[in-house]
């Protein structure tokens, strides 16, 4: 009688982790182009050719403006 007790208790413990569906696999992003510049990912010559931010920041830095604002406001000056 104990025994059943216990492997009844061990059957309804581990059901809910029996009864879960694996995770569905994520969906395909499209690459990167021109015209698609969100929720996409990079090829490997995209990647090879990305710059680190410590370059974006030092490009940014000469032109005065920030990349991502399209209206092109000048950046606030560095105090020296």
């Amino acid at each position: 009688m104990k025994f059943a007790l216990i492997a009844v208790a061990a059957v309804l413990a581990s059901a809910p982790a029996l009864a879960q569906t694996p995770p569905a696999e994520a969906p395909k992003l499209p690459y990167c182009s021109a015209k698609i510049t969100d929720s996409c990912q990079q090829t490997a010559a995209q990647q090879a050719r990305a710059m680190t931010g410590e370059q974006a920041d030092k490009r940014d830095a000469k032109t005065g403006t920030w990349t991502p604002n399209k209206r092109a406001t000048p950046a606030a000056p560095q105090p020296k």
